[in-house]
């Protein structure tokens, strides 16, 4: 067997073994170790990336940080930590994982590089929206929440008694936003009648926009 034939070999048989505890009765991302009693240790990293300090990476082994690469680093803009969310999604957010090849030094220096680049994200983190609040009756419509999936900031419109199903009304000609039981008093309360288009209207209770409706 000559030298290049060995070292083929060689090569099959390390992309075969488990890249973060070295075993070969597994692949990669089936790796269920608990890597020297560390695990929970390596998982709790997974938000490392939003750290308002850089995670000292050269304290962990190089075994370790291939973990940490691979589950909580695969992209440049999300930390969302799986590559199976369609090609749109990874072009979006940038999957670019790093090399398992790579050196411990060079990974070090690739994990730091990947945490610097999420300075935007880790700014936008901090700046939650303001609270929406209905400007009739001044309660919040709007609950503000951090989705880890696209890294931003997601409302959901607030559930409250009395308007259990009516969701917050976007008056379409000036953007004034109203919470739904305040609308639906006002319009019943507001309405007139246009004979020329044949359609009820009201006026903006904040701009007096003419808001027509069926």
């Amino acid at each position: 067997m000559n030298a290049k034939t060995a070292n083929d070999k060689n090569v099959v048989a390390n992309t075969n073994r488990c890249m973060f505890c070295n075993s070969l009765s597994h692949p990669s991302r089936a790796c269920n170790s608990n890597m020297n009693g560390r695990r929970d240790l390596l998982d709790s990293m997974a938000n490392c990336m939003m750290l308002k300090e850089c995670p000292d990476f050269s304290s962990f082994a190089i075994n370790e940080l291939r973990y940490i690469a691979t589950n909580y680093a695969m992209y440049e803009k999300t930390t969302w930590p799986y590559d199976h969310m369609g090609n749109r999604y990874n072009r979006k957010y940038l999957l670019r994982p790093i090399s398992m090849t790579l050196s411990k030094n060079r990974t070090v220096r690739a994990l730091i590089d990947r945490w610097a680049g999420f300075a935007p994200v880790r700014e936008l983190r901090r700046s939650e929206p303001e609270s929406n609040d209905c400007p009739i009756c001044y309660e919040n419509m709007f609950v503000y929440h951090w989705d880890q999936c696209t890294a931003s900031w997601k409302d959901r419109w607030v559930y409250t008694y009395g308007a259990k199903y009516e969701c917050p009304m976007i008056v379409e000609n000036c953007k004034h936003t109203f919470c739904g039981r305040c609308w639906g008093g006002h319009t019943e309360q507001n309405k007139k009648y246009d004979s020329v288009c044949g359609q009820y209207y009201v006026n903006c209770p904040m701009c007096r926009a003419v808001v027509h409706f069926t």
